[in-house]
């Protein structure tokens, strides 16, 4: 019985290093706050090797601070469809500036996106829903003046500018 009490043991053992040895490379990774203050410190590619498992694990913020590092070229090769496509990973879950990032993607045609007014605007209005103060004021001055394929309309205008001015 002992014998066999051991290799149980030793079994349960063996699975515990492995969980732990699974565990150690997120718990090596760091924090979103931590890849925050290596960027505020300039330390960009730390910042990227701190994200990076973030983002890949899901973490839209981080996804979107990927995408940041890629579209400026910090601590990585400058590539705009790399920003871009992080930039869709981190919208697809809601986070605003990454909407808005999308917006000017489309508007543009850049990161190989397809220049796309409609898209565009839909991710634009998106972000503004989202709460990201500089999409309200775009799509507020979009309505002021008709611009973005919008049409004239100063209530709506009026609401726009209302949700960006707000604190």
């Amino acid at each position: 019985m002992a014998a066999g009490g051991r290799s149980v043991w030793r079994g349960n053992w063996i699975l515990i290093l492995m969980l732990v040895a699974l565990a150690l490379p997120a718990a090596w990774a760091g924090s979103y706050e931590e890849g925050r203050a290596a960027y505020a410190a300039k330390d960009y590619a730390r910042a990227y090797r701190i994200w990076l498992p973030l983002a890949e694990r899901g973490d839209a913020r981080a996804q979107h601070a990927v995408g940041d590092l890629y579209e400026d070229g910090y601590g990585v090769e400058r590539d705009l469809r790399t920003a871009a496509t992080w930039y869709v990973r981190a919208a697809g879950q809601g986070h605003a500036e990454s909407m808005y990032r999308l917006s000017v993607g489309y508007a543009w045609g850049l990161g190989g996106l397809e220049r796309d007014d409609a898209l565009a605007v839909k991710w634009l209005r998106r972000s503004a829903e989202g709460g990201f103060k500089k999409a309200q004021k775009i799509l507020a001055q979009g309505y002021e003046r008709g611009k973005l394929g919008l049409p004239k309309d100063p209530e709506q205008a009026k609401y726009w500018f209302d949700k960006a001015n707000a604190h």
